[in-house]
């Protein structure tokens, strides 16, 4: 697992796992105040803080990407694309009503 740093919307978007896993949830370390609500309220326990006190998903395979750590974070420091991903398909699926 090799630390990544990418570009997103101007501003660096940290992961420290596979593709794969980085998926399920994204942390902005610019934007991080280091309050810990995404670690405390994980239901599922899949992150943790690093030595440096910014979280992390150290549990891939519990997160079960529910959004609740990216919802509560009040930096909007976390993200979840595979939440996105489903919202816009079910946006997509919808039909407008035509009454």
């Amino acid at each position: 697992m090799a630390a990544a740093n990418t570009k997103k919307g101007g501003q660096k978007l940290r992961s420290v796992l596979g593709e794969e896993e980085a998926d399920k949830v994204a942390f902005y370390h610019d934007w991080c105040k280091h309050c810990n609500i995404c670690v405390a309220f994980c239901s599922k326990q899949a992150l943790a803080m690093d030595e440096n006190n910014y979280p992390q998903l150290v549990a891939p395979e519990r997160c079960n990407s529910c959004g609740l750590c990216e919802v509560l974070c009040p930096d909007f420091a976390v993200t979840v694309p595979a939440r996105h991903r489903v919202s816009t398909r079910r946006a997509r699926k919808k039909k407008p009503d035509i009454n």
